[in-house]
């Protein structure tokens, strides 16, 4: 949800704002980089902020954020090529399935 709550609004500013380079339909290169480093910021730190004490390490925080903004990031840049399905749904479910993933690979999931 955090890809969607922080990373969709910075895609969105930035994109109309500053967007120059356009990448697919309406969607810019600046707006996608907005979005995957707003999102990948805001989940390391939540991450970081909601982590045990004997919690994930580092390099499993930064995997698991660097998947959330990329996987969030192309599915928004091409969600309008799935007609009938809203980026509001694409969104969360691809980045919780790929952050599940990643964290199964690493050993972070219990």
């Amino acid at each position: 949800m955090t890809a969607l709550a922080v990373g969709d609004p910075a895609a969105a500013f930035v994109g109309s704002t500053c967007g120059r380079v356009r990448l697919y339909g309406k969607k810019t290169l600046e707006g996608t980089l907005a979005f995957a480093t707003c999102t990948f910021v805001c989940c390391v730190a939540l991450l970081r902020a909601t982590a045990p004490d004997d919690g994930v390490p580092l390099e499993g925080t930064i995997a698991q954020a660097l998947t959330a903004a990329v996987v969030g990031a192309v599915v928004e840049l091409y969600a309008l090529a799935f007609p009938g399905l809203d980026d509001n749904f694409l969104v969360p479910v691809c980045t919780a399935l790929s952050v599940g993933a990643v964290q199964k690979y690493l050993g972070l999931a219990h």
